[in-house]
Parts: C-alpha cells; structure tokens; sequence
C-alpha cells in the first residue's frame, strides 16, 4: 500500500532542489540561468523547472525526490518522508510542471555563435581526430547545422525548431591539447551549451523513415552516421532521424516524438560506461541503465524501442576509431 497520498508525493516533487541543497548547507554558485554545486562544479540544477544533471557522473533528475534517491541513496519512502517534514517551509519552484522543461521565457536571449570565415580547424579536429567522414561533415555544413565559431575555433553544433529556426547549439573545443584539469585540480569542461539553447531543439538530422537513432552528444552522431557509411554505402543513413540528448534525460526525443507522430521505432545508442561509478564508488554502467528504464518506458507507451551497443570502447567515437585502425591495419 503507498504510504503517502498522491497530493503528498506530488508537494515532495514540486519542492525547489536548489532551495533545498541550500538549505542542507550546499554551497550554490549561480551560472546564468543555472545554479552549480561549488564543490561539483559538473552538476547543475535548474531553478525553474527543477531539472538537474551531474554531467560527470551522467545522473540526471527531474525533482528533489529524484536527487535523494540517487544522489544520497535514499529509497522513495525515505525520500518523500524527508520533504514532506521539511515541506511547510520550503518553497515550491516556479512552474508546476517541473518535468516538461519549459522553453526560455525569452527565446531572443538565445544568438548564435559568431562564425569563422572558414571550418577549417573544426573539419580538421572532426576528421582526423575523431575519424569522421568528410561526407558527413560537409553534409551538415551545408546544411548549417555544423560551423566553426570565430572566437575560439570551438565546432558549433546547431538544433533547429519545426519552422527552422536555430534554438540550440552546442559548442565542442577542437583544442586536441586542452589540459583535462585547471590548476585548481578540477576538470576542464571542453564542451557546452550556449547561453539561452532551448535542449528540446538539438542537433539532429531529419529523414523520412518511422525510425529514429537517439545519442547522447554530436560526435556520437556523427560517428555512427560514417560507421553506418562504411558498412552500408552512401545514401542509406539519410532514410532515417538522429537526434542527441546532450545528456541522459529525454526531454528532447519527448519534443521530437510530439512533433513527428509517424515514428515507430526508437533505436537508443547511449555510451557504454563500464568503468562508470555512482558517487559512493558503487560501479553504475550510466548510459546502458538509462537504456534500460527508457526502453522500458517508451515500450510501455507502445514504440518498437530497442538498443544498440557500442560493439568497442565506451562509445561510438571509440568504436569508429577501433574499425579504422583495424581497417588500416588489414589494408
């Protein structure tokens, strides 16, 4: 029997997790429209829908009670427990519908990244550091939803709307000898999310088939697609749809699914994290646990979902590179 009445679940859940961390003495730094722990600079709540992600670890939620159950291990009952003693004094976050991750209020916020007069830095870091074929970079090129920025030479990746409108882009340093650690001893972020990026609208390529390839990042993507080239041929991998979730939360595929009702099929090629760690040190293998509950979550609502594996190394990127060397090294 659930202990707890619908109404007392539903408080718990709408109870702000930035408000509450505070509160435990977790001390927040505010990162534009974010807030990241001072000590974990990789996780990241968002204060007006409530959604958070520790991008290090690839752990993501929707709501405190979801923190509490697997940042601190507590089970759901502890957790709703928790908040609810707490709950007549803390403050409910703004939108009550904390899992729909709302669009920016105000989407002129969001511009893109100045471009360099040329992609040659980032065609080159793309190809012959992460082995992706010319084809499809050019492909995306001149589709504008890949260019490099002028300021830092970073890879811009573009998401468009259903009007075609930009309203995501995520930067990628093509710097191959950026320090993984800052004097500080902390780790270096070499990628990220432009200021204002609405993640519903990712980097994505639009084809016409019932099926669609879902990725964590572009290089993944990217990887897949020359993969899918060299076993299969040229044109066969535009037939289908590739989207990125740019984290573990499904938000996107939600927005993608919504807006193109004729797909069916939903192949996941999360990253295969065998070496992963939940923060106790307890193994957690992120990207195919995700798999699991997704698979399981859009089965339930009817779609034909299934999984493929990078077949070498953590993800998709490593699998290519394994079957170039191999290649090479038959030729």
């Amino acid at each position: 029997m659930q202990p707890f009445s619908k109404e007392i679940v539903q408080k718990a859940k709408n109870i702000s997790l930035l408000e509450y961390l505070q509160r435990k003495g977790v001390e927040m730094v505010k990162d534009g429209r974010y807030y990241r722990m001072k000590e974990h600079d990789s996780f990241v709540v968002n204060p007006e829908t409530n959604l958070w992600i520790w991008n290090s670890r690839n752990i993501s939620g929707k709501n405190a009670i979801d923190y509490l159950e697997r940042i601190e291990k507590m089970t759901f009952v502890s957790a709703v427990s928790e908040l609810s003693q707490i709950a007549p004094d803390m403050p409910l976050e703004r939108s009550q519908a904390a899992d729909t991750h709302p669009p920016p209020d105000d989407n002129k916020s969001f511009v893109l990244p100045q471009a360099a007069p040329d992609n040659r830095r980032c065609f080159a870091y793309l190809h012959t550091h992460r082995g992706i074929l010319p084809s499809v970079i050019n492909h995306f090129i001149k589709a504008g939803a890949l260019y490099e920025g002028a300021e830092y030479h970073d890879a811009v990746f573009v998401g468009f709307d259903d009007k075609g409108l930009p309203r995501h882009a995520h930067k990628r340093s093509t710097n191959t000898y950026l320090p993984k650690t800052g004097t500080d001893g902390k780790r270096k972020h070499d990628r990220w999310d432009v200021d204002g990026s609405d993640k519903r609208f990712g980097f994505a390529h639009m084809g016409k088939s019932d099926r669609v390839y879902v990725f964590e990042a572009p290089i993944d993507m990217l990887s897949y697609i020359s993969i899918r080239i060299m076993r299969e041929g040229a044109n066969l991998w535009r037939l289908d749809n590739y989207i990125c979730l740019f984290c573990l939360a499904d938000n996107r595929l939600k927005e993608f699914l919504r807006s193109h009702p004729y797909i069916h099929r939903i192949v996941f090629c999360l990253d295969n994290d065998v070496d992963g760690k939940l923060p106790d040190d307890t193994p957690e293998n992120h990207g195919q646990a995700a798999e699991d509950r997704l698979i399981d979550a859009y089965t339930c609502q009817g779609y034909e979902a299934t999984r493929d594996i990078p077949p070498h190394g953590k993800d998709f990127n490593d699998a290519l590179l394994f079957m170039i060397r191999t290649n090479s090294t038959r030729g």
